[in-house]
């Protein structure tokens, strides 16, 4: 059982409750009719607690409902990478093989990453947050997490996890792997000169290849260091 959250669906509606008839869900295996609306209540319920508590209740609240942990860290990982469109890019799933029926998350779609800026744009997002470290509020969610006292010291425990799993050597061996696996195809004249019939009608080369990968991997790496001397400073 899964539910792709959807803009219009972001949590920012003030309108309570969240209508369950109105969520869009996908039923993977067969199931009973009680626990299909058991489930639909459990996620209209996550936008009814942000509503209405705050704090470490509210922390524990929506971790009866949600791997909270996990969905902190996707938060941090959409922060490091500047990913400016994934609100609705992401599924809240159900695995029915867990002991405890909780949200999980599967996001997708990450070809918008590397933003210069969130959606809403930095002026709405920094009058909501100012210097708090999450890039994006234009989901109810994500806003509660980074303006709750308790929920943002949390988040920002996942947030110098995450740093530290992306550091500076997984960067550096990802991108050798990346290099390594598109190296043939650029090193081959019959397949790289059909980069002329991409979108943007350039032929593409292998100084091409190196000048982008290195940029990016230096923006990153930037990036990281970045965050890491923000860390310091709580």
């Amino acid at each position: 059982f899964h539910i792709r959250r959807r803009f219009e669906y972001s949590f920012m509606t003030e309108n309570l409750p969240l209508d369950p008839e109105e969520i869009d869900y996908e039923i993977v295996e067969f199931l009973p009719d009680e626990s299909l609306d058991s489930y639909l209540m459990q996620y209209a319920e996550i936008h009814r607690l942000i509503h209405e508590l705050e704090g470490e209740q509210l922390y524990r609240a929506l971790s009866e409902l949600m791997d909270l942990e996990s969905y902190m860290r996707l938060m941090a990982f959409n922060y490091i990478v500047c990913n400016h469109d994934y609100t609705d890019e992401i599924y809240f799933y159900i695995n029915g093989q867990s002991k405890k029926s909780r949200f999980e998350f599967l996001p997708w779609d990450f070809d918008d990453i590397f933003g210069i800026s969130p959606h809403e744009g930095w002026k709405s997002r920094n009058e909501i947050l100012d210097d708090q470290m999450v890039f994006s509020v234009e989901n109810k969610l994500d806003l509660v997490i980074g303006s709750d006292t308790f929920l943002y010291e949390k988040y920002l425990d996942e947030l110098s996890k995450m740093v530290d799993a992306v550091g500076d050597a997984p960067v550096r061996s990802i991108f050798q792997a990346i290099y390594k696996e598109i190296f043939p195809y650029y090193n081959t004249p019959g397949i790289i000169g059909l980069s002329v019939n991409d979108s943007n009608s350039k032929q593409y080369n292998m100084q091409d290849l190196e000048y982008q990968l290195n940029g990016i991997y230096s923006y990153l790496s930037q990036r990281i260091n970045s965050i890491q001397d923000q860390m310091k400073l709580r």
